[in-house]
């Protein structure tokens, strides 16, 4: 023993566990066989989103069903926050509420 085995081998560890995120998450999103894509895979297709920022869109947020894209927005957290005193009226700029892993990714 030499002391340098837990230095080895932890990475190890840490590259085996992202590869099996990585197989599950592209699982996810690889077109099913019955004909009719997954919506992680159309995602995909879409230009300028890549496999991580498609499985975290659709894992997070686009498997809910809204009724309109303001409750996307309030659910993503980037609804707008008006605020009003009177006669005077400002945007305080976004919620900040909501999912905040969707919010951020991207």
């Amino acid at each position: 023993m030499t002391g340098w085995e837990p230095i080895v081998v932890k990475p190890l560890i840490i590259l085996r566990q992202i590869k099996t995120v990585e197989t599950e998450r592209d699982a996810l999103l690889r077109p099913s066989e019955e004909g009719t894509p997954a919506p992680g895979a159309m995602l995909k297709t879409l230009k300028g989103i890549g496999a991580e920022f498609a499985g975290v869109l659709w894992l997070e947020g686009l498997f809910r069903s809204f009724s309109n894209r303001r409750q996307v927005a309030a659910y993503a957290g980037l609804a707008p926050t008006p605020w009003r005193s009177g006669s005077v009226a400002h945007e305080q700029g976004v919620s900040k509420t909501g999912n905040p892993r969707l919010r951020t990714t991207g």
